[in-house]
């Protein structure tokens, strides 16, 4: 078995799923609901694989001890010579064979931004499952902006990754949205029954298009709240000396300053129109 990965597995056929915390190491809510069901999950059919994702930045409460993992989840011929030698990629590698099994993934994350609002990370082929999960944001258009991914890498090999960003690192609150989040997923899937106080949220869909990567550093023009509506032309920050703005009305989404090159500084988004999302069979 590899190292802090949790596998349980009942004798009746079903779906194959696997629950990550800890992918960036000083998000602690998923690291919390991954400990807590090694210990007591109980499921009536299929297979349950509960992972620490970077357990070495979690023991050092930093994001990722050489390159962040959820950037490694390529074939090695994407990542350079210095990222292959990195424990991120080696770690990537051998979480690589539970997530190519699974129907589907939960990977469990926070945000350092205040405030951050809790939304959910997908494409279009899990809308309807993510529209029971309890989150007002669904947010898509991920795999193409961030290759390397938990989700993308599930949903390149046939399966239904999830990514649920469940608040800011110290809101209380994140850890018992993760929890029921997971416990609703655990349903769905039909791992488990259906929770109590189950209940639905109306949800607004958000496509991301675009992400800034920086050329030289980067600082913002001021602090954005995640979601925050900008207008065409609104001043959001300098890549060096080059001042950029946003080119048309749009969501802002993970606005950080940068001190290198080749980070990623911000991310824009819009509004999905005429959603439509199939009635959902859960699995019993």
């Amino acid at each position: 078995m590899v190292d802090n990965v949790f596998r349980i597995k009942t004798n009746k056929p079903g779906k194959t799923v696997t629950i990550m915390g800890g992918v960036h190491g000083n998000e602690v809510c998923g690291v919390s609901v991954v400990g807590e069901f090694s210990k007591k999950l109980k499921i009536n059919r299929g297979i349950v694989n509960l992972i620490i994702g970077n357990p070495k930045a979690v023991v050092a409460n930093t994001r990722h001890v050489e390159m962040n993992l959820n950037r490694a989840f390529l074939g090695l011929s994407c990542l350079t010579k210095a990222q292959r030698a990195t424990y991120e990629s080696k770690r990537a590698k051998e979480i690589m064979p539970y997530l190519k099994e699974s129907d589907a993934l939960l990977d469990i994350h926070s945000s350092g931004t205040p405030g951050s609002v809790p939304f959910i990370i997908c494409e279009e082929h899990s809308y309807e499952v993510v529209k029971y999960l309890p989150f007002k944001i669904v947010t898509s258009g991920w795999d193409n902006l961030e290759p390397g991914a938990t989700d993308g890498f599930v949903n390149k090999n046939g399966g239904q990754g999830i990514c649920v960003e469940c608040g800011h690192h110290d809101d209380p609150k994140a850890i018992e949205t993760a929890r029921k989040t997971a416990m609703v997923f655990l349903w769905l899937l039909g791992i488990k029954g259906k929770p109590k106080n189950f209940s639905t949220v109306r949800q607004t869909f958000v496509k991301m298009w675009h992400i800034h990567i920086t050329k030289n550093n980067f600082e913002l023009s001021r602090n954005f709240k995640d979601f925050e509506k900008i207008k065409k032309g609104t001043l959001i920050g300098a890549d060096g000396s080059k001042k950029i703005k946003a080119p048309k009305d749009c969501y802002i989404l993970f606005a950080r300053n940068r001190q290198s090159a080749g980070e990623e500084a911000f991310l824009l988004g819009e509004l999905v129109n005429n959603r439509q999302t199939k009635t959902l069979k859960v699995v019993t």
